[in-house]
């Protein structure tokens, strides 16, 4: 079974409500219809309902229809809707990942495309990628990587689709050869964490300066790509799997 994508931390009520206006506006800027624009540039669907590799958000999917349906015209009303949906989905038995974690490291292996894509989560109550928390990391990534080495796969890549890339401290955890191969992360949606990561902190709480950059960026700016409008952009690479057993378990440090 594929992995399941829904994170699992507490999002305020004002991150949902900067969704629903950003959907208000970029459906005008786009001329496209509001429902279309909150399907397409909002991550409301993954925040309620998740989704499989193999199941991708489906506009068509009758738990969408069926929330559209029953969205109320007012947009306060949306708002108070939405978030309650999205309460009551966070009140239910949370789905089991399969994603293999080692600390605030994890892996899943998409065999179809011989691929192991990477992610970070912040799991760490001492401090996640601070300068007193590098040797706990690199740790984690040698733990992670020795794992994967026992699995004795042959001519795989690694990949990591991420807003991360942009920061010091998490690119440093990292080899030049990775670093050096980022390039922007183009999908034609915004419907993930990917894209909506920095404008929340770690609580899940709205971080305001993030959210004005996105505004700002509305009112000021007609970008071609979607993901231009966000205030660090999404950033992907991807390099062979040999490169990260070199840097993570022949190195010394």
């Amino acid at each position: 079974m594929e992995k399941i994508y829904k994170n699992h931390m507490r999002y305020s009520r004002n991150f949902f409500k900067i969704q629903l206006q950003f959907a208000s506006i970029i459906s005008k800027k786009r001329n496209i219809s509001y429902s279309q624009a909150l399907f397409l540039y909002t991550c409301i669907y993954v925040r309620l309902f998740g989704y499989r590799d193999d199941c991708p958000p489906r506009e068509n999917d009758i738990q969408w229809e069926e929330l559209i349906h029953n969205l109320p015209r007012n947009r306060g009303t949306q708002l108070t809707y939405l978030y309650s949906q999205y309460l009551n989905g966070e009140a239910q038995p949370k789905p089991k990942s399969n994603l293999k974690r080692f600390g605030c490291f994890s892996y899943f292996f998409h065999k179809k495309i011989n691929q192991y894509e990477l992610h970070f989560g912040a799991h760490d109550p001492k401090g996640n990628l601070g300068m007193n928390r590098i040797q706990a990391r690199l740790a984690d990534w040698r733990n992670l990587f020795k794992d994967m080495q026992s699995q004795g796969r042959h001519n795989t890549t690694c990949k990591i689709d991420t807003w991360l890339m942009n920061i010091d401290a998490f690119r440093r955890l990292l080899p030049s050869q990775f670093v050096a191969a980022t390039k922007p992360y183009r999908v034609g949606t915004t419907q993930t964490f990917t894209f909506w990561g920095p404008l929340v902190n770690r609580f899940g709480k709205v971080q305001t300066a993030m959210k004005n950059e996105l505004f700002r960026k509305l009112q000021t700016e007609n970008n071609i790509y979607i993901e231009d409008y966000f205030p660090r952009q999404a950033l992907t690479s991807e390099v062979k799997t040999e490169i990260f057993y070199e840097y993570y378990l022949n190195k010394k440090y």
